[in-house]
């Protein structure tokens, strides 16, 4: 005859239960988090694109000034303080180190002219600007964040800007990075120009 499992022979089974699933728990909290630290660079990047969009078509199309708009407008993603003028500007200012300064290849932002081309140059179809741009998001949140990238990486990596953002990975201590991307689209207000030879029309940097 089968004897019911008295309560003393239950005790501690909660306890094992907890310690095993706590950790899985904490992970799941923690790739929570940074998820949502995630989107809020991400919505945050789409404005800057947008803007680096709408300086670019007020400056004949050059990738220049677009980088050095979109490295300004991703400086509240650096505002961890309270923010006034002082912490604003400290703000932009490391925003410009970590976005602008270093190059595309080193994991800096990288914006990618789709339209127009060399080929729609004198085209109607050039009075429409589009452009990709790139950016190398540094995960924030200890532990998933080297989870994260070493999933991504043995996945393949995504995206283009992908071999630049684990260069960057390598070469820091401890920091991991993913890329992020967004495109927008604006009219042109100025005419577009080659950059790097204005005159001659040819070598342009910014067009494929």
């Amino acid at each position: 005859m089968n004897r019911p499992t008295s309560i003393k022979h239950c005790a501690g089974v909660g306890l094992v239960e907890f310690i095993i699933l706590w950790p899985v728990l904490v992970l799941v909290i923690l790739a929570c988090v940074q998820m949502g630290l995630m989107y809020r660079t991400k919505a945050t990047f789409n404005q800057a694109t947008f803007m680096a969009a709408r300086d670019g078509a007020l400056n004949h199309g050059f990738v220049e000034p677009m980088r050095n708009t979109l490295a300004r407008a991703l400086g509240p993603l650096y505002l961890k303080s309270d923010p006034g003028p002082t912490s604003y500007l400290a703000a932009l200012s490391e925003s410009q180190d970590q976005n602008a300064v270093p190059t595309a290849a080193a994991g800096g932002i990288r914006i990618d002219v789709i339209s127009p081309t060399t080929a729609l140059f004198d085209v109607q179809d050039a009075n429409l600007l589009k452009i990709k741009a790139h950016m190398c998001y540094k995960l924030e949140v200890p532990l998933v964040d080297r989870m994260i990238h070493q999933t991504v990486a043995l996945l393949g990596g995504t995206g283009a800007h992908w071999p630049a953002c684990a260069a960057r990975t390598a070469a820091a201590e401890g920091d991991y990075y993913l890329p992020l991307s967004s495109s927008a689209i604006v009219r042109m207000q100025t005419p577009v120009r080659c950059e790097g030879d204005v005159r001659d029309g040819g070598n342009c940097h910014n067009l494929r």
